[in-house]
């Protein structure tokens, strides 16, 4: 008798130790893009020094548990970044446990998530680029941890919305797959914003993408104008290349003459240039003296003088030489 009561005691003794720290609460399975996240809150008592360790496993196959984060003290842990890959259409169960010191908690387990119906779309990316007067609208998907959107939801598609800035009437172009459209017949030089969700018919709608805004131009020029132009560039760019088929001997020759420089031009022109100066002295005269005589000079010669009359006939001889100097000098 007593020994029964003894044993209920120690039991009961054992029982309030084990469970002296409690579980974590409100744990909760979510997903953003398709990725699989456990978050819980604190066990009652307080948060501190708390380290938790995760868990999940498929909900058709509770066998297969795969450990999570480990000795953690953080209040999440990212589920699809273990080891085993998660699928897209699987759906999981999480479950996690608090310890401090040598105190372990039981293991708390979460909600029941499918990914593929309960994750939350992310909004698309948005880009817009002025065409003249129309904008051209760029979509980018969001970037999924499993999988990709096309591929999760083959049904996606965008519902698109724009306005003139300033202006209440908005206009829709909605269940469209295409992620590059153009916004035609608007106002030039004015200013229009556009946002973008996407829908499925499994994960619902996303959040909206930012709204952008960009300005139109001038008016665009007809796209006959555009191909005229094009051809026209096309064709003188034929007919240039046909001209250079045609001419390339008259083109080669003028670029590449044929003709031999002689030897000693090539040898002037290779020479330095002060090696081609000439320094020329001045020319040399060469003459011959000329005497200028009188015309009473010129007369006929008189017969030489005898010894007799020698004082007057060189007293004549030097009067017509004086005479004919002076003469020469005037």
């Amino acid at each position: 008798m007593f020994g029964a009561l003894a044993l209920l005691v120690l039991g009961a003794s054992r029982l309030m130790t084990s469970s002296a720290l409690d579980a974590p609460q409100n744990v909760r399975l979510t997903s953003f893009n398709m990725n699989l996240r456990l978050e819980w809150d604190p066990p009652r008592g307080g948060a501190g020094d708390l380290l938790y360790s995760t868990r999940f496993w498929p909900r058709m196959s509770p066998g297969q548990v795969t450990a999570g984060c480990a000795n953690t003290s953080l209040r999440h842990c990212e589920l699809s970044s273990v080891a085993r890959p998660v699928s897209e259409f699987g759906a999981y169960v999480g479950s996690v446990r608090a310890r401090r010191g040598a105190l372990t908690s039981d293991w708390s387990d979460s909600n029941s998530l499918t990914l593929f119906k309960d994750t939350v779309i992310g909004p698309p990316g948005l880009t817009l680029l002025s065409r003249g007067a129309s904008l051209e609208v760029v979509i980018t998907d969001p970037e999924f941890s499993v999988s990709s959107l096309r591929s999760t939801f083959p049904d996606a598609a965008y519902n698109l919305s724009y306005w003139r800035e300033g202006e209440p009437q908005v206009q829709r172009i909605v269940n469209t797959q295409q992620n590059r459209l153009v916004l035609s017949q608007l106002q030039p030089w004015s200013r229009y914003c556009v946002e973008v969700r996407i829908r499925t018919d499994l994960a619902g709608a996303s959040g909206p993408s930012g709204t952008v805004c960009e300005s139109t131009r001038s008016e665009e020029a007809a796209p006959w104008v555009t191909a005229a132009v094009t051809a026209a560039v096309m064709v003188l760019l034929v007919a240039l290349l046909a001209i250079a088929v045609c001419q390339r001997k008259a083109i080669s020759y003028f670029l590449c003459p044929q003709e031999v420089i002689p030897e000693h031009w090539k040898q002037y022109l290779l020479a330095p240039a002060s090696s081609r100066v000439t320094r020329h002295s001045p020319p040399s005269e060469d003459y011959d003296p000329v005497s200028v005589v009188p015309a009473e000079a010129q007369r006929p010669l008189q017969a030489p003088c005898s010894d007799g009359v020698v004082d007057r006939c060189g007293s004549q001889q030097v009067a017509l030489l004086s005479r004919a100097r002076q003469t020469s000098l005037g």
